[in-house]
C-alpha cells in the first residue's frame, strides 16, 4: 500500500478557480473527424467518378451502389386497418 493511502491527498498544481489553459482553445479550431470528413469530401468527385465508370464497365457491386442512391428503394405506404374492439369474459 501506498505511504499516504488514506491520508487526505493534496490538491493539483493548479489553485481553485484558475485554469491550466486560461486561453482555453484557440477559435476556428476544427475537431479531427471534421478535419477527415473535409478530405474525404475534396475526393468526393474523384471516387464518385470512379464508382460510376466501374458500374458501366458490369460491376455489380458497383451498379447496386449507384441505384441504391440515385432511386432508393420505396417505403411502403402507412395501412389505416380497423379491428374491432375486443370483448373478454373475466372469470370468477
Amino acid at each position: 500500500m501506498p505511504e499516504n493511502a488514506g491520508q487526505m491527498q493534496v490538491s493539483g498544481k493548479f489553485q481553485k478557480g484558475q485554469s491550466g489553459n486560461p486561453k482555453g482553445k484557440i477559435k476556428g479550431t476544427k475537431n479531427r473527424a471534421t478535419i477527415a470528413a473535409e478530405q474525404l469530401l475534396q475526393d468526393l468527385d474523384n471516387i464518385c467518378r470512379k464508382l460510376v465508370e466501374e458500374s458501366l464497365s458490369g460491376n455489380m457491386q458497383a451498379i447496386k451502389l449507384v441505384l441504391d442512391r440515385v432511386m432508393p428503394s420505396r417505403r411502403d405506404r402507412v395501412i389505416d386497418v380497423q379491428l374491432p374492439k375486443l370483448k373478454t369474459q373475466m372469470m370468477q
